[in-house]
């Protein structure tokens, strides 16, 4: 992915008999050429950014983390992870668990029905049987293989896994079509992203919460469901200057949207404090400005900083951290940092095999990158089996026809060739 789309798309956490046999084999998720209406761009991006939906979620709304946004065509780029999205068109599985939900629960008083729904939305998610840590690992894991991918939320009922934000998600759409007043919400457990509901019952807003299984507590009275809103305060209408800046981009007016991506990393290091992970991420946004105007050597201390939040956030051996030496040792690479890069990506792979498991498709991205380091240094036996490695995780994960399988595939192409006119000389 380019550094401009980079910027210009601009961290997360049985009633119903299963899927028909007809839906048992195809992946459920967005076309590549599906764009969503004006109005889901909008709400997609409005709650991307920390706003509370109040009006029924519409269809084509997505989502993939704070502070991430969608352009006009409804794309994040491949280099993102997987978003979440509704379309009931689209999502058969979706169809079939909203008039199961209306039959079994359509007919009870409004208390019951937010009760009911509920313990519904969380149990359409758990039937794994998995810990919530394993089944935050399972996401990251999932999202990983399917980087850049709109996936529907029945894809996430028909696997029986998925998180607060699933949960949470599902619930407000059946509240929705069952005619509850119900607002979801995101917002920061900690370091830790979280997504749950209110419904209005009797005049009162009370938190419904499937992940955590909590069931019409008053609002206000759970100090860790703490929203965007209220951890931003008063400056909190300052986030949409990441629209501004994603417009400054796109007009390659630069200066602008330096200042702008600044503004907003300040006020993440002094609203959720200099060790968050959202401020890293800010870090990392001015890092693709600079690399995107050609000043690789200006951003490198920004990535050096965003990994350093991002070890104090998680801990040495998360993804994320993971995430930050990869980009990092990209970085370096070009700065003509070999040996840098090389302990780098050495680092990230180990890693990722600790906190996902080698054949994780997350593996193969350092595995490429190594392996194209030691290529250009004309180390071609070096670069040989782990151009190898990153093919097969690359075609097991995500098949043969995927632009990263074919890219790997190419590269020991190329690689072959060129041992085999060394050999010649």
């Amino acid at each position: 992915m380019n550094l401009a789309a980079r910027l210009l798309t601009v961290v997360l956490c049985g009633a119903l008999a299963g899927p028909p046999a007809a839906f048992a084999e195809e992946m459920l998720s967005l076309p590549d050429n599906f764009v969503p209406t004006p109005t889901a761009v909008a709400q997609s991006n409005a709650f991307a950014l920390g706003a509370e939906i109040s009006d029924p979620l519409l269809d084509g709304w997505q989502h993939e983390g704070f502070k991430i946004l969608i352009d006009e065509t409804g794309q994040y780029g491949p280099n993102y992870s997987s978003s979440l999205c509704i379309d009931r068109t689209r999502d058969p599985i979706l169809r079939q668990t909203i008039r199961q939900a209306v039959l079994s629960f359509g007919k009870l008083q409004p208390k019951e029905q937010a009760v009911e729904l509920t313990k519904f939305a969380h149990a359409l998610f758990t039937k794994s049987g998995l810990s919530d840590d394993q089944l935050s690992d399972w996401d990251d894991s999932f999202g990983n293989q399917h980087r850049g991918e709109r996936i529907l939320i029945g894809q996430y009922i028909r696997l029986g896994k998925g998180v607060c934000e699933q949960q949470a998600v599902l619930l407000k759409v059946l509240a929705d079509e069952l005619g509850l007043k119900a607002k979801l919400l995101f917002g920061f457990d900690n370091h830790t992203g979280h997504v749950w509901n209110t419904i209005s019952i009797a005049g009162k807003d009370l938190v419904f919460d499937p992940a955590q299984e909590i069931l019409g507590t008053t609002a206000g009275d759970e100090p860790t469901h703490k929203t965007i809103r209220q951890l931003y305060g008063d400056e909190f209408e300052t986030l949409s200057k990441l629209e501004a800046a994603r417009r400054y981009v796109a007009g390659k007016n630069f200066p602008e949207a330096e200042a702008a991506l600044k503004q907003l990393a300040d006020l993440d290091r002094r609203k959720l404090g200099a060790s968050h992970p959202v401020f890293a991420i800010s870090l990392e946004r001015i890092a693709d400005l600079y690399r995107l105007e050609e000043q690789e050597a200006k951003a490198e201390p920004y990535l050096r900083k965003a990994l350093q939040v991002y070890r104090s956030a998680w801990g040495e051996n998360h993804q994320q951290v993971a995430d930050a030496l990869n980009q990092l040792a990209n970085l370096e690479r070009g700065l003509d940092k070999e040996r840098n890069a090389e302990r780098l990506y050495k680092q990230a792979i180990r890693i990722y095999e600790r906190s996902l498991g080698k054949e994780d498709t997350a593996v193969a991205d350092p595995l490429f990158n190594l392996a194209q380091l030691y290529f250009d240094a004309g180390q071609s036996e070096r670069a040989k089996p782990l151009f190898q490695r990153a093919l097969l995780i690359y075609e097991s994960n995500k098949g043969s026809q995927h632009q990263d399988t074919i890219d790997a595939r190419a590269k020991l192409d190329e690689l072959t060739g060129h041992t085999a006119s060394q050999a010649l000389q």
